[in-house]
């Protein structure tokens, strides 16, 4: 009953979407809720709002970024320097600027089913179930997402073809095979990925810099050794950011983190199959090695190498 609900849900959220798209609503604002979250995903949340305010012709109001989990130190301090870490509310309305106003305040649990009205200010805690079910309409606000990020994280040179840079982030610390699980990933299977990956692309002449981003200790990855890997291990979280997104060939985790490391990321995205969905570019990094090869030939015109 629960499934059956889901999918009728689905189907009137997609109806639903078309009339609003096409409806016009005057002083229509959306913006983010919060939520206690780690970074990447409240930063995916934002990144799912924008997109859904841009299709459906809302105004983004942007709320900054708050009670960020793991953190080091300051709690709110913490969260100011994710904050401007993305530079997300640069030339957004601010919801400071519109809190005092006659504007009445919505809360929406299923951004699916919004209703249009003017002058209202709808609080979402994120829009994943559009973008979950569209992702390819990231490529609307990708380029805009990047400028922003670029403000205070200018993109690094492009490296020669003949060696690049594979990132491979595996998430860990509060993720095991017992403690949320769901979330996690054996070392062996990311192995066994990473090798077939390696493999396709020695099938090209290029050689790659292998790079282990996670936390522990390099005992707890000591199946990597045999590739002659860089361990990044519990390094600064700005860093280890900054260094997927740059990366030339990221493979991601379960993880908000390194998804949304991989939007921001302009080389070619291995995405590890979880809940949320992949770009169209992006290659899932279980298929066999000929159809990787195939899809990075087909798709050699539109991947950049750095």
């Amino acid at each position: 009953m629960a499934l059956l609900k889901q999918i009728v849900k689905r189907i009137l959220g997609k109806i639903n979407c078309r009339i609003q798209a096409a409806k016009k609503a005057n002083d229509c604002y959306i913006t983010y809720a919060g939520t206690g979250d780690g970074a990447g995903s409240q930063i995916h949340s934002i990144f799912s709002i924008l997109l859904f305010a841009k299709k459906f012709h809302l105004t983004y109001v942007h709320t900054p970024l708050k009670n960020i989990e793991h953190y080091n130190g300051n709690r709110d301090e913490w969260s100011l320097r994710w904050e401007e870490f993305f530079s997300i509310g640069n030339n957004e309305i601010q919801i400071k600027a519109i809190e005092s106003s006659q504007i009445k305040r919505v809360f929406v649990r299923f951004p699916f089913l919004l209703n249009k009205k003017r002058n209202r200010l709808y609080l979402v805690h994120h829009c994943h179930s559009y973008t979950d079910t569209c992702p390819a309409d990231f490529s609307l606000i990708i380029d805009e997402l990047r400028k922003k990020y670029h403000i205070k994280n200018p993109p690094l040179k492009r490296r020669k073809m003949q060696q690049l840079q594979l990132a491979v982030h595996i998430r860990r610390g509060d993720v095991d095979a017992t403690i949320n699980s769901f979330r996690y990933s054996a070392n062996a299977d990311i192995l066994k990925n990473l090798v077939k990956i390696l493999q396709v692309f020695k099938t090209f002449d290029i050689d790659c810099k292998v790079a282990i981003y996670s936390q522990g200790e390099e005992k707890d990855f000591s199946e990597f050794k045999e590739l002659n890997v860089t361990y990044c291990l519990n390094q600064d979280e700005f860093t280890t950011f900054d260094n997927l997104v740059n990366a030339d060939i990221l493979m991601t985790a379960k993880s908000s983190f390194s998804y949304v490391a991989g939007l921001l990321n302009e080389g070619v995205v291995f995405y590890e199959p979880f809940w949320h969905q992949p770009l169209p570019l992006w290659i899932n990094m279980n298929l066999s090695e000929k159809q990787i090869t195939s899809i990075l030939i087909k798709e050699e015109k539109q991947i950049n190498f750095r």
